[in-house]
């Protein structure tokens, strides 16, 4: 008897061997996915079980799955004889990408993504708009995402992979040729899937809905060459939503190439016109007129306001024509700063206080915040000489928090303003010469690094770490060029908070002061 039992046991596992059901339970994303098992069509594939039988003898050892959907590259997997009973798969499949072999000639970079929701809207799941209309979007590492995307098809990006780890044989430009920007017009988030009428939707999850006009701009004809908004549905089953709400612009952007009418033809057909922005005149850099308003639409325009995605929208009213700086390159870090100190002034405001600021011409243009000069009856300027002139207002800007102040003299030290910022990194050397405190501590000078790049209800701001006190508000943040990439206009204050203070943006110098080197 224990022979036979021992012989059944024997048999019983040699049929095992032979014949094999096995069930496999399928977790995809994105869920529209649809699933064959050796070439049979079986339906949705999440949260599918598909059951699979082996049989040695009739030859059956395998089994292939395909996973497919629309946009995506096919996944495919082969099961083995032997395999487990029950085995669970999670399958994430890759975005279909188009390809550009060989690369065009130009670089491609993200500029930004703005909000063209309102503030404090809602948006579903008792959730709030938490941006400003038209406040850029800080995407935080999801940018190098994106980027990452470009890299994949085969675009060439200012910051993509190198293999070139000391930039022996960087012929990269500073600036791309192409930049991409974005306004997300519209944000929606329920609860569930996007098709909750189906079974194979978690009911516990997210699904957010977005809509983002992409435009594509060429820098050197100064021309979008490409706009097109493109929606999209994104679930996910975190609990972190703004954390997903960055994911869902990725992909979006994702979306983009697949579904952009005519995008890749586009930028396959592209040139490069590409200009050496380490010697180009500030002239060149001029602004254009070309600008788009909140609704998406193009509109040649003279001298308006608009909320435009890039930076050539002309907000002056009259342009200030002043004589090019150049500056030499200047090994020696204390003489550096001693030319910015000779082009730093103190603004002496009535009786009541004082600030900073910076010559940016010979012929005695100065620049300082708005908040400097506000309200004043008479403005006198005070020169790193101790020599004091009186200085009239012709322009400022409340919003962005500038203004331009012109003296009677000439042959004035001045500094240049630097014409293009995307190369600013965190991390980047800067210092501030400024009159911090008390006007009779002259020009003071503090140094740091730039620790974040950020935009406050639209305007763009740079954070560093610099010594700031209340008297260098106007004063000029400059790089290790001898180049002003920021105005100081501010600083954090909170109780356990040190270094973090705040320039606006040098670029606002020309299209909201209107200068202009001749």
């Amino acid at each position: 008897m224990k022979l036979f039992g021992s012989f059944l046991i024997l048999f019983l596992s040699c049929l095992n061997l032979i014949a094999q059901q096995s069930k496999v339970y399928l977790k995809v994303t994105p869920r529209s996915a649809e699933v064959s098992l050796d070439g049979e069509d079986m339906g949705k594939a999440n949260r599918n079980t598909l059951k699979m039988g082996f049989n040695e003898r009739k030859g059956i050892v395998e089994h292939e799955i395909v996973v497919s959907a629309k946009g995506y590259q096919n996944f495919k997997q082969v099961f083995e004889v032997g395999m487990p009973r029950k085995e669970s798969v999670v399958i994430k499949l890759e975005r279909e990408l188009p390809t550009f072999d060989p690369a065009p000639e130009f670089y491609i970079d993200i500029e930004k993504v703005v909000s063209g929701v309102e503030y404090s809207t809602e948006v579903g799941a008792n959730t709030r708009w938490k941006f400003r209309f038209n406040e850029e979007i800080d995407l935080d590492q999801k940018k190098y995402k994106m980027i990452e995307v470009l890299s994949k098809m085969g675009l060439k990006t200012i910051d993509g992979p190198s293999d070139d780890l000391f930039n022996t044989g960087n012929d990269k430009p500073k600036t791309a040729d192409i930049l991409i920007a974005g306004r997300v017009e519209k944000f929606n988030l329920k609860r569930g899937g996007a098709e909750s009428g189906y079974s194979y939707y978690s009911s516990s999850g997210y699904t957010s809905s977005i809509s983002i006009n992409w435009q594509f701009y060429d820098r050197h004809k100064k021309e979008i060459i490409f706009k097109e908004t493109i929606s999209s549905d994104y679930f996910f089953e975190s609990s972190l939503i703004t954390e997903e709400f960055y994911n869902s612009v990725v992909e979006n952007f994702y979306v983009l190439f697949n579904q952009g009418k005519g995008l890749k033809e586009i930028l396959k057909n592209q040139t490069a016109n590409r200009v050496d922005f380490s010697s180009i005149s500030a002239e060149e850099l001029e602004t254009d007129s070309t600008i788009i308003d909140s609704s998406g639409q193009s509109n040649e325009v003279q001298k308006v306001v608009s909320s435009d995605l890039f930076e050539d929208q002309i907000l002056y009213e009259e342009e200030v024509l002043i004589p090019f700086v150049q500056l030499e390159k200047m090994d020696v870090f204390a003489d550096l700063v001693a030319v910015s100190s000779n082009a730093s002034v103190t603004v002496l405001i009535d009786d009541r206080g004082h600030g900073s600021g910076f010559v940016v011409s010979s012929n005695g243009y100065i620049v300082t915040n708005h908040h400097v000069i506000d309200d004043a009856k008479y403005v006198d300027v005070q020169f790193n000489n101790g020599i004091i002139l009186p200085g009239d207002i012709v322009t400022s800007s409340e919003k962005y928090d500038l203004a331009l102040i012109k003296v009677r003299a000439g042959g004035l030290t001045a500094l240049p303003i630097a014409g293009d910022l995307s190369n600013v990194r965190q991390g980047d050397e800067v210092f501030v010469v400024g009159a911090p405190g008390f006007k009779e501590l002259g020009q003071s000078v503090s140094k740091g690094i730039i620790s974040g790049k950020r935009s406050n209800e639209g305007v763009k701001i740079l954070q560093t770490d610099t010594k700031i006190s209340p008297g260098n508000s106007g004063s000029p943040l400059i790089n290790m060029n001898g180049e002003v990439v920021g105005v100081i206009n501010s600083k954090f204050i909170d109780e356990g908070v040190e270094g973090l203070g705040f320039a606006i943006d040098a670029r606002y110098l020309y299209n909201v002061l209107g200068l202009k080197y001749e």
